[in-house]
C-alpha cells in the first residue's frame, strides 16, 4: 500500500515460506552477514517484508537474536497457524480420528458412486517427463475451473506457468516432486502438485474438475496422499502451504506457526523504517477490522 521499495521474501506469489535455507550450524552469522550485504548495497531496498515465516524455529530464532544484537527490532504483522502432517500413525488410523464418522462415510459414498461411473484409480508420478505431462494436465483442469473465470489460473499468466513447468521438472529431475491424481477412466479428476526438500514435504497446489464437485474429488485426493505421506518414513512433516487454519486441509490435526514480520537491514534501524512499518501496521489493522464488518454484513444479509 505505501509507496516504498521492499526486499519481498517470498520473491514469487506461488511461494509459501519466507524462511531462507541456511546450513543450521551457522545461522546468526550467515544472517548476520545477509543483513550487512543488503545494508552496504547502495541499489537494494533495506526494508525487507518477510510473508509467512515459519516461527519458532531455528532459522526463526537466530534472526530474531540477530536483529537484537543489531540494535534493529522488527515489526511483527501477523502470526498465524496452518495445517501441518506429522504423526506416527498409518494412514487409517489417522483419517479416523481427523475425521468424523460421519464425514468418512460420506466420502467412502462418493468414492462408491464414483466407481459405477468408470475405473476410479489414485496414481502418483514421479519421473520428469511424466510430472511435466501431469502439470499441463493440471494447469489445463485449474483454467477451466473458477479460478479461470476470476482470471487467477496459473495458466493465465505466462510467466506463472512458465515458472511452474520449470520448477516441478528441475525438482523431479532431483527426485523432489510428485504429482498425486485421483483418475476417472484414465483422465484426473483431482490433483495435488507436492515438492520435496530433503525430509519436508510440501503440497504445493490443488485443483479438482468441477463437473464432479459434487464428489468431493479434493477431499478424496486428500485421503489418499495423507495415507500415502504416512507410509513414507522418508517424510518428516508435510507442509499444507495454506495460507491460514481455513480450508478443507484444515482436517489434518497438527500445526504449524507462521509470521509475517517487516525488518530493518541496517544496524540500529532507522526512522524511515519505525515510521513506514507503523503506517503499515496501521493500514493492515483497518483492512481486517473492514473485512471483518463486510463480512458480518454478509452474513446478516444471508440470514
Amino acid at each position: 500500500m505505501l509507496p516504498v521499495q521492499t526486499i519481498l521474501v517470498p520473491a514469487h506469489a506461488h511461494d509459501h515460506l519466507a524462511t531462507p535455507v541456511i546450513d543450521r550450524d551457522c545461522l546468526d552469522e550467515t544472517l548476520d552477514a545477509m543483513l550487512d550485504g543488503i545494508a552496504s548495497d547502495h541499489q537494494l531496498p533495506k526494508i525487507i517484508t518477510l510473508d509467512a515465516m515459519s516461527a519458532g524455529e531455528p532459522t526463526y530464532e537466530a534472526l530474531l537474536r540477530v536483529l537484537e544484537a543489531r540494535d534493529s527490532a522488527p515489526c511483527m504483522f501477523d502470526r498465524v497457524r496452518r495445517p501441518r502432517l506429522a504423526s506416527a500413525l498409518d494412514g487409517k488410523a489417522y483419517l479416523e480420528n481427523a475425521l468424523s464418522s460421519s464425514t468418512r462415510k460420506k466420502l467412502r459414498q462418493h468414492r462408491r458412486k464414483l466407481s459405477e461411473k468408470g475405473a476410479l484409480t489414485s496414481a502418483v508420478v514421479t519421473a520428469p517427463e511424466a510430472v511435466r505431462r501431469a502439470l499441463d494436465q493440471f494447469l489445463a483442469m485449474e483454467a477451466s475451473g473458477w479460478k479461470g473465470r476470476n482470471g487467477t489460473a496459473i495458466a493465465d499468466h505466462e510467466g506463472d506457468a512458465a515458472f511452474m513447468r520449470g520448477a516441478m521438472v528441475a525438482l523431479a529431475e532431483h527426485g523432489n516432486a510428485a504429482v498425486h491424481s485421483i483418475d476417472l477412466d484414465g483422465r484426473p479428476i483431482s490433483m495435488q502438485l507436492v515438492a520435496r526438500a530433503g525430509a519436508a514435504a510440501f503440497t504445493w497446489k490443488t485443483t479438482y474438475d468441477e463437473a464432479f464437485q459434487d464428489f468431493s474429488p479434493g477431499m478424496l485426493l486428500l485421503e489418499d496422499y495423507t495415507t500415502a505421506f504416512l507410509a513414507d518414513k522418508s517424510i518428516a512433516f508435510v507442509d499444507s502451504c495454506s495460507f491460514d487454519d481455513t480450508g478443507f486441509m484444515a482436517v489434518w490435526q497438527e500445526r504449524q506457526e507462521t509470521a509475517d514480520l517487516w525488518i530493518d537491514a541496517r544496524r540500529g534501524g532507522s526512522l524511515e523504517f519505525r515510521a513506514l512499518s507503523g503506517l503499515q501496521k496501521t493500514y493492515r489493522d483497518v483492512r481486517t477490522a473492514a473485512k471483518t464488518i463486510y463480512l458480518r454484513w454478509c452474513e446478516s444479509r444471508r440470514k
